[in-house]
């Protein structure tokens, strides 16, 4: 088939070509207009040289905690920071992730994501589950000096 025969076989199917072309355009509109839209923010947390090595020790001074940041998507990192916001428990399940370089850091960056359908909404869930990981991660220090404070005590 020559190049001039493929051109007179389109000619003569242009009703078709036109019709299928039209077709796929309103079938692309009508399903991008019911389509949610869905927005993402993003909150970079710094955790301390200290916490680091905890999070990948599983201990602060020699003291077992509790510092994986695999916890940033678990029910006791998002449900305070749901509450925080108003939202129901369980709620933030699935619309956060987070990231954690995996370079040899002294203050290492931590990428929390959220998702939400309204971009004020992302942004907030992003920065409440920053804070509540935050506070999650004072709690587990605080521990640790209590513990610690306990054992100085007990040795004098």
């Amino acid at each position: 088939m020559t190049f001039r025969q493929l051109l007179t076989a389109l000619w003569r199917r242009k009703w078709i070509v036109v019709a299928v072309t039209v077709i796929a355009g309103l079938v692309a509109v009508l399903y991008l207009s019911r389509l949610t839209p869905s927005y993402m923010s993003s909150t970079t947390v710094r955790a301390s040289p200290s916490m680091t090595q905890a999070s990948y020790a599983g201990e602060l001074a020699g003291i077992p905690i509790d510092a994986d940041f695999s916890i940033i998507t678990s029910a006791v990192i998002l449900d305070p920071a749901a509450e925080a916001l108003g939202l129901p428990a369980g709620s933030l399940a699935g619309s956060v992730t987070y990231e954690v370089p995996q370079t040899a850091v002294a203050a290492l960056p931590i990428v929390i994501s959220a998702t939400a359908s309204e971009p004020e909404l992302a942004q907030q869930i992003a920065t409440a589950v920053g804070d509540s990981l935050g506070l999650y991660l004072d709690a587990q220090v605080a521990s640790v000096i209590a513990t610690l404070q306990e054992r100085l005590a007990t040795a004098t």
